[in-house]
């Protein structure tokens, strides 16, 4: 159990009932140990072996100032009903952010949405996952003609184009 001294200080309470004092737990763990600096200092350790991005990348790429620059892509997962979302992603250059976001549209209202984007932002690429749902907005958006934008149509269990690197194509775009 975690407790402090008179002097602030803290400390565990063992099995037994002694106290550990940090000095001790130092030695038994090192300061640079991840249950040292989570359980006695009470920070967030940057250095787990079990986890896929560090806290220090995440922080540092968390203050980073990206140019939003080179083409935008405009790119749309297709739901209708149920629990899913049809979710809209405009990217420019490394700077992405979700448009549009919503839950129970049937398609042809999806359809008026990119469309009227397109149309009213400078859109170079429209990509719009077809497998499933989306199968029908892909055919009315080329039928409409969305303002500039090249129209593509996303296929992810498709063959990759580099199938010597990438086992389909949602593994060879990311």
């Amino acid at each position: 159990m975690l407790g402090r001294t008179r002097k602030g200080r803290p400390f565990f309470s063992g099995d037994q009932g002694e106290l550990t004092q940090p000095a001790r737990i130092v030695g038994e763990w090192g300061e640079s140990s991840p249950l040292y600096i989570s359980s006695v200092l009470g920070r967030f350790p940057d250095n787990l072996e079990d986890v896929v991005v560090p806290l220090f990348a995440t922080t540092e790429s968390a203050r980073r100032e990206l140019k939003p620059e080179g083409p935008v892509i405009l790119a749309c997962d297709i739901e209708r009903f149920g629990h899913d979302k049809t979710v809209v992603v405009r990217r420019h250059g490394p700077v992405g952010r979700i448009v549009w976001r919503v839950r129970g549209h049937d398609t042809m209202r999806t359809v008026g949405y990119l469309k009227s984007y397109c149309d009213t932002h400078e859109v170079d690429v429209l990509v719009v996952y077809e497998t499933g749902v989306g199968g029908g907005v892909v055919d009315w958006l080329r039928e409409l003609k969305p303002g500039r934008a090249r129209l593509v149509a996303f296929v992810g269990g498709k063959k990759a184009e580099k199938e010597d690197y990438f086992t389909n194509r949602i593994t060879e775009f990311w």
